[in-house]
């Protein structure tokens, strides 16, 4: 079976929820509702709950913002291939504004940040970045 990347996210999200690094930077979020509208692959919404993360294999209506990008643009900040900052120049906002981008985004920094710990860390997260972007 071929790896989505909301197998990709919610393995990141299991991680982070287990990563105390992350889980005090991520204290304080709680109802920030991104999508992520994938140019090739399924929606996939992320939320925060109390610092916690959850992964949604959909697009939920009451998304503060919802980003349209290639879900090989994001594994592609998973392996360093592409740092965080330049996704910004490979997705487009489809629902918000920019201040929502910045306050909704914001809050799920830490857990981007992590994920290049994660591909580097954890053997079962790199397998499936690898395996989303075809790599041996």
């Amino acid at each position: 079976m071929q790896v989505s990347i909301f197998d990709i996210l919610s393995k990141a999200a299991e991680l982070a929820n287990k990563d105390p690094k992350v889980q005090k930077e991520m204290a304080e979020c709680d109802g920030d509702k991104v999508g992520f509208r994938f140019t090739d692959d399924t929606p996939v919404t992320v939320i925060t709950n109390k610092g916690r993360l959850l992964v949604e294999p959909k697009e939920r209506p009451d998304c503060q913002i919802v980003i349209e990008l290639s879900a090989i643009s994001l594994c592609d900040i998973c392996d360093k291939t592409m740092s965080l900052m330049e996704i910004r120049d490979k997705g487009k906002i489809v629902k918000g504004e920019l201040h929502d981008l910045i306050n909704h985004m914001f809050a799920l920094l830490p857990w981007f940040e992590a994920m290049t710990r994660y591909y580097e860390e954890n053997p079962e997260f790199k397998r499936l970045v690898d395996e989303k972007k075809g790599k041996k």
